[in-house]
Parts: structure tokens; C-alpha cells; sequence
């Protein structure tokens, strides 16, 4: 099943296209619409502690109603998939977790090392830092003057706080960076292609003597143990094209940090779908130098893009001509011999199938058309799109006794972990559909067989 990520924007303009926002929910048990931490970080921006959340709780609905239960979380260096609507996701972790900025507020702290008993850390920190004292004013462009190891600090928390709230600051600190440079290829970034644009900018860290890559730079200047976080890797190489002056944004850089990683989780999915030009392009820069596929699309394009993929959903006529032409059989086999030949179905039949395999029992003559879920060839699998499959057979058997007869045979049978769970469906005079199970990974996943009931299949 497709997964498909959609920028806040997106989302939170879904209902200004009737005939889009419409086809999505018909047509969603077809797609797994994903959503991630970063959905939240947007979502909060209009979330008032005391005071009407009208805004917000109808932008939270619309939320849950498109991506259901499909969390995408990365933590501990690892992308972890949860069963989780996002009203769950909320009350355990939306509303209690800091905003980066916050971090850098000097009260965050203040609160944080102020305990329960009365024992008030912070002051005792302050007082410690303060003691660290410079033989004289010390003054850096940008982090302003300081004299002592508490001053030090608050002029950090400054630079910190403007340079992810205040775009007019960023806009400066990006220009302070490459103003000085006197070769000015630098400006002229923008007009190459994001395939190109990584490769563009380490010829030009070479050619003016740096020894190392810009992925090189960037986990140089990461501490040793985050050098193999992806996630951090993913977000530093998104910011510093953005501060290389490719397609940078005019945004500060709360908005540029949203906007990696936005990107970062919708590289686990098939599709990224943004409105923002400057986020695409960076992205697809960084998709290509990390050799991710992951298309990005325009919300324009999305409907035609969800179309196409329910239509192509039935389309298997040419995967089964490829697997039946060029084969090459064996002359000499054993007893219990099966011939495979396969592909990878780019359309996921019935929305779930991503395998076909023609079989072919050597010794009997007896073959069969073979379709599967191969977990290998997909980024991520929620649990619900086994369940989203029984609703699209459903749809596909119209059949009021017909869909009795499949959910008694096989889906509560599936449900109840039963290995002789089975369907059988006509789907053409010569062809008899099978739906069975097989376990893989001590899961059990739908299998479907096609077997011909005469020779006109062969043929």
C-alpha cells in the first residue's frame, strides 16, 4: 500500500478542495497517509493554553480523519512505526514536549532546576557560571559582549532564541556567512538542479582548498556519537543548503527545521506532498545524494497521482506477460523442483500485493500465478493495511452473500491467527482466485493465487 506524506500546508488546507479531500476519504482504505512528530510541531503554533482552540481542535480532527492511526516517530537512531491516533499522540506527547526554541529560553531552565522541595538549582548555577569571570570584555559578532561565564551564556541563549524565531536575523547571519567570500560562485547556486547541487558544492569546497565533502563537513561537526543519526545527518544537510544559499528560505529557522523534517519522515514514505518550492527543491537535493526515491509532488498533482494509483491497482496484465515471456526452465530438476520467475508490481494490486511470481511444479506441469506482500520492498507496513485490503475486497465483491461468505471464511479466521483460512472467487471464466495465508517473520500476511481452471490461461 502507497504511503503518503503530506506537509502541514497540505493538511491543513485540505478542505479548500472539496473534489480532492473528498477522493481521499472514499477512496481511503486504497492508502496509508502517514503523520509524524513534525505534524505537531505545526499544529501547536495555534494551540492556546487558556483561551478557545476552535482553530486547533478542527485542525487536529482533520488530522486524525486523513491519517487515522499511522504514527511515524524516530527516536533512539531508529524510526519506529505506532498504532496511534493523533488525539492519543497528543495527550501523551504533543502538549508536554518543549518546542526547540523553548530550550533556549532562559526560563526553561529556571523552571526545569527548580524542584519541588524548594531547592532552587538555577540560582546556584548562575552564581557558579558568574564566578567565571574574563580578564576583559570579550565581544564576537553576532553573540554580542560578555565578560563572564553567566553572560556567556545568556548571550548564547540570544543568538539561539533569534536565530529560530527572528527570519530578518537569520537573513543576516546567512548573508554574513557568504558575503566575505570573493568568489561569488556561491550566489549562483540556485540555478542548478538539486541532483546536482551537492556535487556543485564540493567541487567548490576543493577547488578553494578544503580537503573534505559538505557530508564530510557536516558529521565532522557533529559529536561523535550522533556521526550515524540519520535523522540529524538528514536535517543538517537540508540547513546547510539553505545557508549555501540554495533555495533559501525567508523564514526563520524554526520554520526551516520544521521544514527537514517534514522532509526527513517523508522520505520513508512513497510520496512527499508539499506547496512549498524552496522545501522541494532542497529536499529532492537531499533525497538524491542520500539515493532516496521518494517522489515529491505538488498538492496540483496529488488527485491525478491517488487516480492513477486506483486504477493501476487492477492493472496486471502486463506483470504477468513479463513473468510468462523469457523463461528459462530447467530440463533437469528434483522431484519436489518448483520453477519462479518474478517481479515487483509497481502498482500494488488490489492496493496491497507488491510480488507476483509465476510457479511452476516441474515435475506435475502444474503452474499458478502467485501474489505477496514483500516487506523487503517497502520503507515501512502499518498493521492496518491488512485490514485495509479486506475493505477494498469487500468493494470488489459487491455481493451481499459473497462478502458474508468472505468474512466468515477468512477474515475471522485471519483475525483468530487460523492457518486454514481460505477464499475462493471466480475472477475470469478460466481463472479461480485463492485467497489463503502464509507466515513470514512470525506474522501471517494474505497470499493470493491465481490458478487457471483451462489452458486459454497460458495462452
Amino acid at each position: 500500500m502507497k504511503k503518503i506524506y503530506l506537509d502541514w500546508n497540505i493538511i491543513n488546507h485540505l478542505e479548500e478542495d472539496p473534489e480532492l479531500y473528498n477522493f481521499i476519504r472514499q477512496y481511503q482504505s486504497h492508502f496509508v497517509f502517514v503523520y509524524s512528530p513534525a505534524h505537531f510541531s505545526d499544529l501547536m503554533k495555534s494551540y492556546k493554553e487558556n483561551g478557545s482552540n476552535e482553530c486547533f481542535e478542527k485542525d487536529l480532527k482533520r488530522l486524525e480523519d486523513i491519517c487515522e492511526t499511522h504514527l511515524m516517530y524516530y527516536s533512539d537512531k531508529i524510526m519506529h512505526i505506532y498504532k496511534c491516533p493523533p488525539t492519543e499522540f497528543l495527550e501523551k506527547e504533543g502538549k508536554v514536549s518543549p518546542a526547540i526554541k523553548d530550550v533556549f529560553n532562559p526560563d526553561f531552565f529556571k523552571n526545569a532546576l527548580t524542584l519541588d522541595d524548594g531547592v532552587d538549582l538555577y540560582n546556584l548555577f548562575c552564581n557558579r557560571l558568574k564566578s567565571i569571570s574574563f580578564e576583559k570584555t570579550i565581544e564576537l559578532p553576532f553573540l554580542g559582549s560578555f565578560s563572564n561565564g553567566l553572560e556567556l551564556l545568556n548571550c548564547g541563549f540570544a543568538f539561539f532564541e533569534k536565530i529560530l524565531t527572528d527570519k530578518v536575523f537569520v537573513k543576516d547571519f546567512r548573508a554574513t556567512i557568504t558575503n566575505n567570500l570573493t568568489d561569488k560562485e556561491i550566489t549562483k547556486f540556485n540555478g542548478y538542479s538539486p541532483d546536482k547541487i551537492i556535487e556543485t558544492i564540493n567541487a567548490y569546497l576543493y577547488e578553494h582548498g578544503c580537503k573534505d565533502g559538505f557530508m564530510e563537513i557536516i558529521k565532522k561537526n557533529l559529536q561523535n556519537n550522533n556521526q550515524d543519526d540519520e535523522k540529524l545527518i538528514f536535517e543538517s544537510l537540508y540547513i546547510g543548503l539553505d545557508f549555501m544559499r540554495f533555495h533559501s528560505d525567508k523564514r526563520d529557522l524554526m520554520n526551516i527545521l520544521a521544514d527537514a523534517d517534514h522532509a526527513y519522515y517523508g522520505s520513508y514514505c512513497d510520496v512527499l506532498v508539499t506547496a512549498d518550492a524552496k522545501m522541494r527543491s532542497k529536499a529532492e537535493a537531499v533525497y538524491s545524494h542520500l539515493g532516496n526515491n521518494t517522489r515529491i509532488i505538488r498538492k496540483e498533482q496529488l488527485l491525478q497521482y491517488l487516480k492513477d494509483e486506483v486504477r493501476g491497482e487492477i492493472m496486471i496484465e502486463e506483470p504477468i506477460k513479463e513473468v510468462l515471456s523469457s523463461q528459462h526452465i530447467p530440463e533437469k530438476y528434483n522431484e519436489n523442483d518448483i520453477y519462479v520467475k518474478w517481479t515487483k508490481l509497481e502498482n500494488h494490486y488490489l492496493g496491497y500485493f507488491n510480488k507476483l511470481e509465476f510457479q511452476l511444479e516441474l515435475r506435475t506441469g502444474q503452474y499458478g500465478i502467485v501474489l505477496k506482500k514483500e516487506g523487503i520492498f517497502e520503507k515501512c507496513v502499518y498493521f492496518s493495511e491488512v485490514d485495509k485490503f479486506f475493505a477494498i475486497m469487500k468493494d470488489l465483491l459487491h455481493d451481499l452473500s459473497d462478502i458474508k461468505f468472505f468474512e466468515t471464511e477468512y477474515v475471522e479466521k485471519f483475525k483468530s491467527k487460523d492457518k486454514n483460512a481460505s477464499f475462493y472467487f471466480q475472477f475470469t471464466p478460466q481463472i479461480q482466485m485463492i485467497l489463503s495465508m502464509e507466515e513470514k517473520d512470525d506474522f501471517l500476511l494474505p497470499i493470493l493465487c491465481m490458478v487457471p481452471i483451462s489452458d486459454g490461461f497460458a495462452s
